[in-house]
């Protein structure tokens, strides 16, 4: 791949990182309640969820999408279906410990966490049409194609970690910014009801 193309699909990739969605919402989200390293156990789920994606596009997603409308949306439902799922779980009483505040929940296994990250990549729209529609025309076909899928593959997810870092190192921050604006005890709760909207506003 010529250096032109390289460059275009990075800028492409970035643009696709760094826009928020429920990738970027789940790793606010958890940098916020649980810390910064919990933060990266989601997000690494999510690279490994997005790596599951182009091997799906090699596999012939991409051939599937466009033949098969009605299977984007089925991802797109089950993904969204997720989302409410997980903005649920702050609010359940059934979650919090006995005795303990409502924001007190508890916390997720690492493989939990892991496991969020990569179900959220593996349902999500917007990777899904990168990896189904935009992915292909860089790959190409003929003399190379492993090593370009390889490469830039792993140029996505550089970009994704790239993305994930940023909004999970300033998420603390903000957070101090915003001061007593918000009671430490609503984070949960704050952070669950903007997860259960995005997964209403994909339905």
């Amino acid at each position: 791949m010529d250096a032109d193309s390289w460059t275009t699909f990075l800028l492409a990739s970035l643009v696709t990182a760094f826009t928020p969605g429920q990738a970027i919402l789940l790793a606010i989200s958890n940098a916020r309640e649980r810390g910064r390293s919990q933060a990266l156990l989601s997000s690494g789920g999510n690279i490994a969820g997005l790596l599951l994606l182009a091997g799906a596009t090699a596999a012939g997603l991409g051939l599937l999408v466009q033949g098969a409308p009605g299977a984007l949306q089925a991802i797109r439902v089950v993904g969204a279906v997720y989302l409410v799922y997980l903005g649920l779980q702050p609010w359940w009483p059934a979650r919090r410990a006995p005795g303990a505040p409502p924001s007190r929940v508890d916390a997720p296994t690492k493989r939990a966490l892991f496991m969020q990250g990569l179900t959220v990549a593996a349902t999500n729209p917007k990777g899904i049409l990168f990896f189904g529609a935009l992915f292909p025309q860089f790959v190409g076909a003929g003399p190379g194609l492993a090593s370009r899928f390889v490469g830039l593959t792993l140029s996505f997810a550089g970009c994704t970690l790239a993305a994930h870092l940023f909004f999970i190192m300033a998420a603390p921050w903000a957070s101090r910014r915003l001061g007593g604006s918000v009671r430490p005890a609503s984070a949960p709760e704050l952070g669950g009801a903007l997860v259960v909207l995005l997964g209403i506003g994909l339905l």
